[in-house]
């Protein structure tokens, strides 16, 4: 019985459906050997060097080579110290995952520093395709020989996930969570990618080592070996920071976890603006946050807030030790100069809010100038002062690219990165000034100070926003919903539009916009966190926010016939009212006149005419409240992910061509499998926060 069977068979806990006992018991026997957690305040801060993976050199074309493998990385020199005081066992290093250039591809000589789990940083250049032949060498034996490994995390076969065996959710519970792997399935996606369907790393698109099992829409463009596929990148977009890492379905929280990620940074010398930092004034920073066990390894909590329905699934993971670049708690020395920074929230669920703080004088540091988001440059820098509380948040999956000035401040002088982010953000914990509300450390070197040379003006394209002036043909008014349930300790499962990922992944697609044409996607947020949203394929323009009363709420469950609001309305299958009937309010009773939505795109305008509204659901109209929150300075411009807060109606302009405006991709985006959008909270996109969406010729 899979996630599909049980949805289908209740409404939910209230009706007592609930996993066989038999197997409950053998997930909670099987969960409790986990060694215990390791306390982060063993680990020293700001000891060790921030690690810089190496790069490799892609600006020329071709065909490069890419195995995903088992690794061993020291994440912390004074780990090995605190595992002795927690008498755990020796330590040599934490096993991980690292996505590795294979030969016949090598790292650019002299391009990293120092030890991390992270993959190599790709380096672009616009207009130049490239092909990666991608190789799951999860194996006991170097390069893929040997017998497959099993999934050191707790997998959890409750889940509707990859299961190459077929076999879930009553597979045999043996040691090591590989009750349900007979090998690990993997599929990199290319985050922020214009690229075709067939190599965007769909979570259905999955193989094991050697090829010997693949998912139910494993397509490639290109050849398939025996022990890899061959995937090609276009790279038609923007000067950009892109990441890549793992896309498989059920278990995309776990192989991130294990370390399976990397930058893929695309530039363009030729439109690059003039004074920006480069070179070693360049600098990726990937955030993250782990447990450690007490012996040093990876520790993911194996037990659940429902067990009965999800054994080892937590809504959402959070960490108590930061990590940077695959350093717990780095330092970076820096010169009297401007520093660009390329930041990258690579968690699984933590938000950040992010300063700079100097830990002597206790004042804020100096300012962030924010020179691009995830789709590339501003048009002009956005400061982002903590002298007047401002912080850069960011949601998982969101990328930042900062510039960040030294050169008024002398030698020896220390700033901390802090976070003050609550977890789960907004409304949930405060971080831990003494651990996840650090992240490392700065320090000032010796030399002559170098002024400031970052232009005032970075894109001019971007100078009247939105710059998207095509005619907006469709709003879709799509909902977050969580999955509650009765007396169960949290959500048992997040969803778009109140919708499961289907089985096969696509042929059930009800996002299916037209190639070419530009779209309001407005998302109406039903629960109470905020949700980092993910289109794959495009990049769009960020437009307005606005709260809505939670009467909103009533009228969506008195759609639905009325049933308890703290249950799912119905199992997650749709939404209340067909998803292309027009569906009105009046006084609060649906009305079956189709409707359509005005819109402004800025406080300046431009004004949507009034244009058909789909999605099935009741119109949010009459419950609106409050004024019409324009994109912030720092999101106007070109994003794949974009926070959905709670309470509140986020609107996104999306247009299905490229970001440069070109009639078409350089491939065939209408093609078979399709694409996905989707929570990058990926605690939930791994339990059915996700959806195929399918261009139409």
């Amino acid at each position: 019985m899979d996630r599909r069977t049980f949805v289908k068979i209740g409404v939910g806990v209230g009706a007592g459906m609930v996993l066989p006992v038999s197997m409950v018991e053998k997930a909670l026997a099987f969960a409790l050997p986990q060694p215990l957690p390791l306390n982060p305040l063993g680990l020293a801060k700001y000891l060790d060097a921030l690690p810089i993976a190496p790069a490799i050199d892609a600006t020329a074309g071709g065909t490069f080579h890419i195995e995903a493998k088992p690794n061993k990385e020291v994440v912390s020199s004074t780990m090995a110290a605190a595992v002795a005081l927690a008498g755990g066992s020796a330590y040599t290093g934490t096993n991980v995952w690292s996505y590795r250039a294979a030969a016949p591809t090598a790292v650019i000589p002299g391009s990293g520093s120092g030890a991390t789990y992270l993959g190599p940083s790709f380096v672009i250049r616009k207009g130049v395709p490239i092909q990666i032949k991608w190789y799951n060498n999860l194996t006991a034996g170097a390069g893929g020989t040997g017998a497959p490994i099993p999934h050191p995390m707790p997998v959890d076969p409750s889940l509707h996930w990859a299961d190459p065996l077929g076999d879930s959710p009553t597979p045999p519970y043996v040691a090591g969570f590989g009750y349900t792997l007979g090998a690990v399935p993997l599929v990199p996606h290319v985050h922020g990618g214009e690229v075709p369907g067939s190599s965007d790393g769909g979570p259905d698109a999955w193989w094991t080592p050697g090829m010997a099992q693949m998912g139910p829409t494993f397509a490639q463009a290109g050849t398939v070996g025996t022990d890899n596929t061959l995937y090609p990148y276009y790279n038609g977009q923007p000067a950009a920071t892109i990441w890549y890492h793992d896309h498989a379905l059920g278990i995309t929280r776990l192989n991130v976890y294990m370390g399976l990620a990397g930058a893929y940074v695309i530039t363009d010398p030729g439109n690059e603006p003039v004074g920006v930092p480069t070179g070693a004034f360049d600098v990726p920073l990937v955030i993250q946050d782990r447990i450690f066990d007490i012996n040093g390894q990876l520790y993911f909590p194996a037990l659940s807030n429902n067990p009965a329905i999800n054994p080892f699934w937590v809504p959402e993971f959070f960490g108590d030790t930061m990590m940077v670049n695959g350093a717990a708690w780095p330092k970076l020395d820096v010169k009297r100069a401007e520093y660009r920074f390329r930041v990258v929230n690579g968690s699984s669920a933590r938000f950040y809010e992010l300063y700079l703080y100097n830990p002597v004088t206790k004042l804020p540091g100096p300012a962030f100038r924010q020179i691009a988001t995830d789709g590339g440059y501003l048009a002009a820098p956005v400061t982002i002062d903590p002298a007047l509380g401002q912080r850069l948040v960011m949601g998982p999956g969101e990328r930042a690219e900062i510039v960040v000035d030294f050169s008024a401040f002398p030698a020896g002088t220390k700033f901390v990165l802090r976070n003050t982010a609550r977890a789960p953000y907004p409304a949930g914990a405060p971080a831990d000034p003494q651990t996840t509300g650090q992240i490392m450390q700065f320090v000032v070197s010796a030399g002559a100070a170098v002024g400031p040379t970052t232009p005032l003006v970075l894109n001019s394209s971007l100078a009247t926003y939105p710059s998207i002036t095509d005619p907006v043909v469709k709003v879709r008014s799509l909902t977050l919903n969580e999955w509650m349930g009765v007396g169960t300790a949290g959500p048992l499962g997040a969803f778009l539009n109140n919708t499961v990922w289907p089985h096969n992944g696509h042929g059930a697609e009800t996002e299916d916009p037209k190639l070419g044409t530009t779209e309001v996607w407005e998302i109406i947020n039903a629960t109470a966190d905020t949700h980092p949203i993910h289109l794959h394929l495009v990049q769009f323009q960020p437009i307005s926010r606005q709260r809505f009363s939670t009467k909103y709420y009533k009228a969506y469950v008195a759609a639905f016939g009325g049933m308890d609001p703290s249950m799912m309305p119905t199992p997650p299958m749709g939404p209340p009212y067909d998803y292309n009937t027009f569906m009105s309010m009046t006084a609060g009773i649906p009305n079956l006149a189709p409707y359509t939505r005005t819109l402004s795109l800025s406080a300046a305008g431009p004004v949507v005419p009034p244009t058909p509204v789909v999605g099935g659901n009741p119109d949010v109209t009459p419950f609106l409240q409050g004024p019409v929150m324009y994109a912030p300075p720092n999101e106007r411009g070109w994003k794949d992910t974009v926070r959905m807060n709670p309470g509140e109606v986020t609107r996104i302009l999306v247009r299905f061509k490229p970001v440069d405006g070109a009639a078409a991709f350089p491939f065939d985006a209408t093609a078979e499998p399709g694409y996905v959008w989707h929570c990058h909270i990926i605690d939930h996109e791994d339990n059915e926060m996700m959806r195929p969406y399918h261009v139409k010729p």
